[in-house]
């Protein structure tokens, strides 16, 4: 399940197509919204997944220099 949410006038707001400054929120999600995702914000989907999974603990990737 996909949730795309932006802040407006102080609070949340579901909105229907992802903008700038968004949160879109994954619970549960099909293979598609993953890599509709990681198309859509240029990530690999293997982080996505990463932080979906209940056992990887929390952690940040440094690319490059």
């Amino acid at each position: 399940m996909q949730n795309v949410l932006l802040s407006q006038q102080g609070s949340l707001q579901e909105i229907k197509e992802y903008c700038p400054n968004c949160w879109v929120n994954l619970v549960d999600p099909e293979d598609e919204e993953i890599q509709n995702v990681a198309k859509t914000f240029v990530v690999e989907d293997d982080m996505l997944r990463a932080a979906l999974d209940e056992e990887e603990p929390s952690h940040v990737d440094v690319e490059g220099d």
